[in-house]
């Protein structure tokens, strides 16, 4: 989205049209706007979402938006949410190292997800964390 330099409308036109103080005109260039993804609706599910908070160790120059677009490219259609909640450095955490905890949010619009399903997405999560940011559990 580009907004042009505003400018004042002319006073001839601002007395023309009775415009009582000073206006300002400015246009606005909106193609942005729509080159990008909205939400679409999706009908409310009956089935209960399950979440899951995962915490790990990483070192501390892993950028945190490069672990949730690797780990969000790859996720199944039932998570609905893979977010981070907590970012911790300090007392328990050795030097060079940092804390995140995320929460993933599963649900499927059908049916009710199994334990064994919800394990094995976040087991398979954990194993892409640590393969490919060295993120180690935190206990």
């Amino acid at each position: 989205m580009t907004l042009t330099v505003p400018s004042k409308l002319h006073p001839r036109l601002q007395q023309k049209y009775e415009i009582p103080g000073p206006a300002v005109l400015f246009e606005l260039l909106t193609g942005a706007l729509f080159g990008g993804h909205f939400p679409r609706f999706q009908g409310i599910s009956r089935m209960p979402a399950v979440r899951r908070d995962l915490a790990c160790l990483f070192p501390d120059d892993t950028p945190v938006g490069a672990v949730l677009e690797a780990v969000r490219a790859r996720l199944p259609a039932v998570v609905r949410e893979f977010e981070v909640f907590d970012l911790y450095r300090g007392k328990g955490i050795e030097a060079g190292q940092k804390s995140l905890a995320f929460r993933i949010v599963m649900q499927d619009t059908d049916r009710t997800l199994t334990d064994s399903e919800v394990e094995e997405i976040v087991a398979s999560i954990r194993q892409q964390l640590h393969q490919e940011f060295k993120g180690q559990p935190r206990t």
